[in-house]
């Protein structure tokens, strides 16, 4: 590997509880049990085309942002990419939510995993997957929990004069089992997530 992948510190740590001081040997409680899997924090790749934040279950999570135009069904519709980076700026995250369509961006839309070729009307196919090695190589994926009711994807702004789009998200995602690597949480959640981005030429 290029470079060594260097995670931040879970946010998520024990609490030890005081020993009483009145009997010699009176009873302590017991320290909390640790989270039963981690949820690492990483830093943004480059920020300079946009940026995003949320709450990555309850860290603070930042990631950096770009936008493309894709064809589908002979029409065109954008997809928004959020990655994560380790410090040597290798990626580990990908959180993508692709079918804004051109003619009407500005608007909130729905999510659901779309198997199909194309995207459908009026609902927002989301991404997540982990990378590993050089930041070439997915890992593991999740797909959109379909019970959650706050799953969303909004376009506030769209200017073209000034190239610039913004909006917010909110997103909860379970794991496709088996997992790729056991470090990997079953569930991963992105909440009050805000972002803006360059609009390409």
């Amino acid at each position: 590997m290029k470079n060594i992948a260097i995670l931040a510190a879970l946010f998520l740590g024990l609490l030890i509880s005081c020993q009483k001081q009145a009997p010699e040997l009176g009873p302590t409680l017991p320290p909390l049990p640790p989270p039963s899997e981690p949820f690492p924090i990483y830093l943004p790749c480059d920020t300079s085309m946009g940026v995003a934040t949320a709450k990555k279950l309850t860290g603070n999570w930042k990631a950096g942002v770009i936008c493309r135009k894709v064809q589908s069904a002979g029409k065109d519709y954008w997809v928004f990419e959020l990655t994560t980076c380790t410090v040597g700026n290798t990626m580990r995250e990908l959180l993508g939510f692709a079918g804004v369509p051109d003619s009407s961006p500005v608007q909130k839309f729905p999510l659901k995993k779309i198997t199909g070729s194309n995207f459908e009307e009026g609902w927002i196919d989301p991404t997540y997957a982990t990378v590993s090695d050089d930041g070439d190589v997915l890992e593991d994926y999740y797909w959109p929990d379909t019970t959650a009711s706050s799953n969303y994807f909004q376009i506030d702004i769209w200017d073209k004069v000034n190239r610039r789009a913004e909006g917010s998200f909110s997103i909860a995602l379970n794991i496709q089992e088996p997992r790729v690597n056991p470090v990997n949480p079953k569930r991963a959640t992105f909440t009050s997530g805000k972002f803006w981005v360059t609009l390409p030429e």
